[in-house]
Order: C-alpha cells, then structure tokens, then sequence
C-alpha cells in the first residue's frame, strides 16, 4: 500500500513538472507571432553628386521601447548596397512589442542626410521604421566627410588654458556635429600651436571659437574669454583653415 502510495506521488510530480514544461514554453512562443515575411528595399546615395554608393552595409534592427528607456536588441538581417547603390533585404518580422527599423552602418566615412520625415519621429537616430508585411521603400543620401587642415597658432595671452572647437551652427538650420578640438593645458607655453586634419561634414556653415581661460579644465562653466568666426566647408574644400 505504502509502495502504491509512492508511485502514484511520483507520478503526480512527473505530470506537474510536464505541466510547468508545456507552460513555459507556451509562455516563450507568446513573444513570437505568425511568420510574416517582410522586404525592405531601395538605394543609397550621395546626396550632392547623386552617385551610387556601392559597398554600404545595411542592416535591419529590432527596436523596443518603453518608459525606462529605448533600447535596440539585435541585428535581424543584413546586406550591402550594389554597384548601383541598390539594396533588397527579407527578414522574417514575428517579434511581438518591438519596432523594425533599417539604416546604413558606414558612420566612419558616410553621414547620413537622409529627410525621414515620412517615417516615425524616431527614425532621423535610430533608423528608419519599417511596416511588418509590407513592401517598404527605404531611400537613404548621405555624403562622404571632407578632409580639411587646421593649424592653429595663437597666442595663450597669459591664460592657463586654450581650447580651438569647430561646429555645425545651429543657426543654417543644420544638425550638431562636432567636427574639431584642441586642448592646450601647459603651463610652460605662452603660444599654442598645431597642424592638425579634422573631418566635416561638407556645405555646412562652422562655428570656430578660441577660448582662453584662467584655470583649466575648460568647460562651459570656466572663466575667462572667447573669440569665434563661422566658416563654410564646401564639398570640394581644400582649403586650410587658420585659427590665430
């Protein structure tokens, strides 16, 4: 009897712990729906030369958001743009709470000036949003950064620190980017100087200023004096840039 008993409690752990299996399991497939295959596709361009550009890695992200934050989660699929600067990714999108987006991994050579007003308001920094099982026509422009030399040689004027910043000018109507800084802390130097090649964003307007101060570090909140002009760097500029 004794010997019944104990199978028949095995038996019942055996069929909870299936349960508790089963269970879980359902729990997890909630997180994923229905395989709905989706295809983004389109092309990559300079936005000044409207030339293809070919070799850009483009990637669609899952994205989740939410009152603690916004966090992207993984890479679902990828492919390079063609000679023609076409591209055509399919990706299964099932996830459940999370938004597709997709963007253009090439940040180092290429900055991204594509107008994402027809997209979400997330898409002008996280990538541009995607409907699951549509056809989705994604274009992105962008343009290669120019290359352009500052020499800096100017005079500390008994200040303790000196500090060169080049930036996009809010004023034009352009993003922020911050393109060039140099920071000169010693103490044993009257004059600063450097020879220094700095990447812009081309056709924008450039905010350059010379800040003096009494005591480093410099920041915002440091005494002392500034002196600024505004530049524009063409996409053809080879000119060099002196700050004195």
């Amino acid at each position: 009897m004794e010997s019944s008993s104990t199978a028949m409690i095995g038996r019942w752990f055996s069929a909870a712990f299936i349960y508790c299996i089963i269970t879980a399991l359902s729990g997890c497939h909630l997180l994923t729906g229905p395989s709905t295959n989706t295809v983004a596709e389109g092309f990559i361009v300079n936005k000044y030369t409207r030339q293809p550009l070919a070799n850009v890695p483009i990637e669609v992200i899952q994205w989740r958001y939410g009152a603690f934050g916004n966090t992207h989660i993984d890479s679902v699929a990828g492919t390079f743009s063609g000679p023609d600067g076409h591209f055509s990714i399919a990706f299964d999108g099932n996830a459940k709470g999370v938004t597709y987006r997709i963007d253009f991994r090439n940040s180092r050579e290429l900055f991204d000036l594509t107008d994402y007003r027809l997209f979400d308001a997330y898409s002008a920094l996280d990538g541009a949003s995607l409907t699951v099982g549509k056809p989705n026509r994604v274009d992105f422009e962008a343009t290669p950064f120019v290359p352009v030399r500052i020499v800096v040689d100017a005079d500390k004027q008994g200040s303790a620190a000196l500090a060169v910043d080049a930036y996009a000018s809010y004023l034009a109507g352009q993003s922020y980017f911050h393109a060039f800084t140099f920071v000169d802390t010693a103490r044993t130097s009257n004059r600063t100087k450097a020879d220094r090649v700095a990447y812009f964003v081309p056709n924008w307007h450039y905010n350059l200023s010379v800040w003096r101060s009494s005591l480093p570090p410099i920041s915002s909140n440091s005494y002392g004096t500034s002196v600024s002009f505004t530049r524009f760097v063409g996409y053809n500029d080879t000119t060099i840039i002196r700050v004195h």
